[in-house]
Order: C-alpha cells, then sequence, then structure tokens
C-alpha cells in the first residue's frame, strides 16, 4: 500500500513539475508587453486601454481586430502627449502610435519595404498593405501630375510642388500635428498606387480632391515611420 502511495506522489511530484515548465515565462523578443483591458474602434485605428507592468498605456494601431485580456508585443512606437481625439472627444495624456502589435512574443519585427512605405512586419509572414488598390477612373487635367508620375520621376519631382487629384481612401486626424491622408487616382508605377499625404485640412474618406504640396523623398519621420515618397503641407485647390 505504502509503495503505491509513494509512487502516486511520484507521478503527481512528475506533473507538477512539467506542468511548470509549461507555464514558465518566454522571453520576449519585444520591448513592450501589454495586456488589452479596453478595446476601442474608430475609422481607420484600433485604440487600446492596457496595462504594463501595472503602469496604464494606450496604444493606437491601424484598424485590427483586437481582443479584450489578449496579450500583445511590440517594440517602440511614436509616443504623443495631451493628444486629443476628435472622435472619441478625449484627451490621451500618453498615448503610442504604433503601425502594428504582435501576438507571439518569440517573433522579432523587421523593417521590411513595402508599396510606398517601410512597414514594420513579422519574420517570415507576409507583407501587409494598408491600403488595397482601388477602381477609380480620374480623367487627366492640366497641371496635375499622376500619382504614377510621381513614383517614376522621384529624383525630378523632390522638393517641388505639385497638385495631384484622386479619391481620399485614408483619413487620419492630429498625428504628429497633421492629419494624415491616403490618395489614389487610378494610375499605377510597378505597384505604386497609393500616396500619402500631410495637411492641416479636414477631409473624408471617398472625397475627390484636388490638392498642391511639396514632394518629399525618402522621408524619415523616426519611429519607423519612413515614406518612399510623401507630398507635405498640402492644400485644396478648387476644381
Amino acid at each position: 500500500m505504502k509503495k503505491h502511495i509513494g509512487f502516486l506522489l511520484m507521478i503527481c511530484f512528475m506533473v507538477a513539475c512539467n506542468s511548470s515548465q509549461k507555464k514558465k515565462k518566454v522571453k520576449s523578443s519585444y520591448k513592450h508587453e501589454i495586456v488589452a483591458q479596453e478595446v476601442i474602434q474608430v475609422s481607420g485605428y484600433t485604440y487600446v486601454h492596457s496595462e504594463e507592468n501595472g503602469k496604464e498605456i494606450w496604444v493606437a494601431v491601424p484598424s485590427f481586430d483586437g481582443k479584450v485580456g489578449e496579450i500583445y508585443y511590440f517594440n517602440d512606437g511614436l509616443e504623443m502627449f495631451d493628444f486629443k481625439s476628435k472622435e472619441l472627444n478625449k484627451t490621451f495624456k500618453s498615448i503610442y502610435f504604433l503601425q502594428k502589435v504582435y501576438t507571439n512574443p518569440i517573433v522579432k519585427a523587421v523593417v521590411k519595404k513595402t508599396k510606398n512605405a517601410y512597414t514594420l512586419v513579422s519574420k517570415n509572414k507576409k507583407s501587409i498593405s494598408f491600403e488595397d488598390k482601388k477602381i477609380i477612373k480620374m480623367e487627366a487635367s492640366k497641371g496635375v501630375t499622376s500619382i504614377a508620375s510621381l513614383f517614376e520621376g522621384l529624383s525630378r519631382f523632390d522638393g517641388k510642388k505639385v497638385s495631384v487629384k484622386g479619391k481620399v481612401t485614408k483619413f487620419s486626424a492630429m498625428i504628429m500635428n497633421k492629419n494624415w491622408i491616403h490618395l489614389q487616382d487610378g494610375s499605377d508605377f510597378e505597384g505604386e498606387y497609393d500616396l500619402t499625404i500631410t495637411t492641416l485640412q479636414d477631409f473624408k474618406v471617398g472625397d475627390i480632391v484636388l490638392l498642391e504640396g511639396v514632394v518629399a523623398v525618402e522621408k524619415d519621420f523616426g519611429y519607423g515611420y519612413k515614406y518612399k515618397l510623401i507630398l507635405e503641407d498640402a492644400k485644396a485647390l478648387e476644381m
């Protein structure tokens, strides 16, 4: 009887040790590990209210299917202070703007060149294009440069003021004190069809706009925001 009890105790001890080993915390490849406590979806972004090492933290990520209770990982993002969200009518004392969060702690983030920006992606995973190509027919206009032409002649347009016309496919308000839009006009140069633009004016997704701004090539804002081509400080013109 004592032998059976001893054997059972030994089995229980081995199971407990095995279980303990399974629950052993995996060393993360990322600098930040957060637990989502609240997820808020707005146009173009997902806000995640979370906790890191007992400290409250907010992050904003291009729209994804965030879930309460999920653990997310990320490296450095763009931290903004006293940021006010018009859609939420809320001012965040501190919030990180990220390009992506990860659910696997042992997959390192690398920077990989995508369409017209350098996007954070996972190793061995297909790069994600934030803006899919839309079917747009835009008639050629005098004095208006197509998006395809801009990408085709990068060095020629760098630093020049140009006018572009197209459809707004994405609008993000007041990031780094600027509004950010994505514009497409139906043209395409070697897979480049989406133009990122900064402006102080408000637009809606679906708007057809004529904008004038200054072209910048290989623009690096830091924190992973690097663009092969961007139109800066754009203003709307009458059509």
